[in-house]
């Protein structure tokens, strides 16, 4: 801009976004030549150009400003100029109002997301026992038993290594008991936990929801304590194996009659309710 002689002509400012013309205008002496002067010359208090910037970018039909904050603009469209065109749209949670007018300017809300996730709630086929801090991510339970009467193990008594316990361990040791005790999966809890899978919707909009394992011990006792207590998840009064191993002859399982936990023989069988992190 320093080396335009501005003198020789007059000089014109086209705007456009994604090819789509926004305007074109006139570069005249009041808004730019006059108003840098003053700038130049005022007192700025921290003398740090950097925290004056806002950066806008596009992604899609996303436009960002500055650190991360999105409005999404679903159309943006060259306009008749008289006010009545729409030249912002809003889009999803986004709403815009206004006509782009002096007199009624556009004003952008937006509004939250998805609902919050709840413990008991049906989702992706399962129902929610566990939520972690964020409340986005957690635990869910198959809405129904695998099995009312299976053994932990596929008929030997080996210590499998699956000794894990807490959050997620389960899905470990649903993999350490299978590498142990062979590919026979129908006939022992683990096997048959890893095994199931669920459809969710019909034809081009089904999703399966797969990844599903035996508990460990201590995803069982959420599951008893925030489900079974509150009357959620069609639990029977009986046993349930997790897949917390206590030594090589005995497992971990929990009442859901009294809440109690015991380390049981492995050939005894059980009720089993599958889950998944999501």
């Amino acid at each position: 801009m320093g080396s335009v002689d501005w003198s020789l002509s007059t000089y014109f400012i086209k705007i456009s976004v994604n090819d789509v013309v926004m305007g074109t205008s006139q570069l005249l002496s009041v808004p730019y030549a006059l108003m840098a002067k003053n700038v130049e010359n005022a007192d700025d208090a921290d003398a740090d150009p950097a925290n004056e910037l806002q950066n806008l970018t596009f992604t899609g039909t996303t436009l960002k400003i500055s650190a991360g904050n999105e409005v999404e603009l679903s159309s943006l469209k060259d306009g008749v100029g008289d006010g009545s065109e729409t030249k912002i749209a809003g889009g999803e949670n986004v709403e815009v109002t206004g006509t782009g007018t002096t007199a009624d300017p556009y004003e952008i809300s937006a509004t939250a997301g998805r609902s919050p996730l709840s413990i008991g709630e049906p989702y992706q086929g399962g129902i929610i026992f566990w939520l972690d801090a964020t409340g986005e991510h957690g635990l869910v339970c198959a809405t129904e038993d695998q099995s009312d009467g299976i053994q932990w193990y596929n008929g030997d008594y080996t210590n499998t290594e699956a000794h894990g316990d807490g959050i997620g361990s389960g899905a470990m040791n649903t993999m350490l008991i299978i590498a142990n005790q062979g590919s026979d999966c129908s006939t022992y809890a683990a096997g048959l936990c890893a095994n199931y899978f669920v459809v969710v919707g019909e034809g081009d909009d089904a999703v399966t929801y797969g990844g599903w394992y035996l508990p460990s011990k201590y995803e069982l006792k959420l599951m008893y304590v925030n489900l079974h207590t509150n009357s959620n998840g069609n639990f029977a009064d009986n046993w349930y194996w997790s897949s917390t191993e206590s030594n090589s002859y005995d497992a971990w399982s929990q009442s859901f009659s009294g809440g109690g936990q015991s380390d049981l023989d492995k050939s005894y069988t059980y009720y089993v309710r599958a889950v998944r992190v999501f």
